[in-house]
């Protein structure tokens, strides 16, 4: 089987980038957390020190700037990038999925929908060709049910187009022509 690549890394940037924003903000507020607890831990050895105590705390800003300004440095293009190549796997689905429930929607032959190889959502995949299959055979009955009923008016000498003009023109007591 052979696998199709996706080139477009953005597939439904909406969905991608908003949650690829929420990782980079969960990944400052837990830097910036360290950085308090860091700062509070620093400044608690630097008070209880015999000496050069004030040296330390004095140095202290320009120690954490520097240690957030090189954490987030590397944090959050790390983020983005882990964030950009796990929500492809589950927006490539997405994507597809719409393309799929919209060639239906317009009327054409589908066959199974699939996604890639290692793309999540795979068992929803599994349930949406399930639902469709079972809709198509549904709507075989209901076409057979339909012949059947047809067969019968004419086999009782009764047009069935009149019948579904009648219903059609909304007129519940039109008559029935008979088949000549």
């Amino acid at each position: 089987m052979t696998q199709h690549k996706r080139t477009k890394r953005l597939i439904k940037s909406g969905l991608q980038l908003k949650l690829i924003l929420t990782f980079v903000g969960l990944a400052c507020v837990a830097s910036l957390f360290e950085v308090i607890l860091l700062n509070r831990a620093v400044t608690f050895v630097a008070t209880q020190m015999p000496r050069d105590g004030g040296i330390l705390l004095s140095e202290l800003p320009g120690v954490l700037r520097t240690s957030v300004l090189l954490c987030l440095g590397v944090l959050v293009p790390v983020t983005i990038g882990v964030g950009l190549v796990l929500t492809h796997r589950i927006a490539g689905p997405i994507y597809r999925f719409e393309l799929y429930l919209r060639s239906i929607v317009d009327g054409e032959q589908v066959g199974r929908c699939k996604v890639r190889e290692g793309d999540e959502l795979q068992d929803f995949c599994e349930l949406l060709n399930d639902a469709v299959f079972t809709l198509h055979g549904e709507t075989r009955e209901a076409r057979e049910e339909v012949e059947r009923l047809r067969a019968t008016l004419a086999k009782h000498g009764i047009d069935a187009d009149a019948v579904d003009d009648s219903e059609a023109s909304g007129d519940d007591v039109a008559p029935l022509r008979r088949v000549a």
